[in-house]
């Protein structure tokens, strides 16, 4: 299986970042790093609370106060949500954002 990013929603200087970039295989460790125009310890602004899931309701996974963690992709096709909440005062740390990847089964890609 291959993954891959779509619609990325920039707001408020945010972004998240994967390493390895590009496509994924399931059971593969992906690093995500949130990204703010935040830094050092501004009453943890630069924090983000995250939630990973599917539309089927197949998978579920959290990450409450972090900047960086790792995922392991997982064995079910279809798309995936990565919801961001940034910590700080809405408007003045960043806005909410979402990031939508697509699981795809690598033996039917031609």
């Amino acid at each position: 299986m291959l993954i891959f990013l779509s619609s990325i929603t920039f707001v408020f200087g945010q972004s998240l970042t994967f390493n390895p970039s590009g496509c994924f295989q399931v059971g593969d460790t992906v690093n995500i790093s949130f990204n703010s125009i935040y830094q050092g310890s501004v009453q943890n602004w630069y924090l983000a609370d995250f939630e990973i899931y599917d539309d089927f309701g197949n998978y579920y996974d959290d990450w409450q106060n972090d900047d960086n963690f790792d995922w392991v992709v997982p064995p079910f096709t279809g798309n995936y949500t990565i919801s961001v909440e940034p910590r700080g005062p809405e408007g003045q740390s960043g806005s909410d954002f979402y990031v939508n990847i697509f699981i795809v089964d690598s033996v039917n890609i031609f």
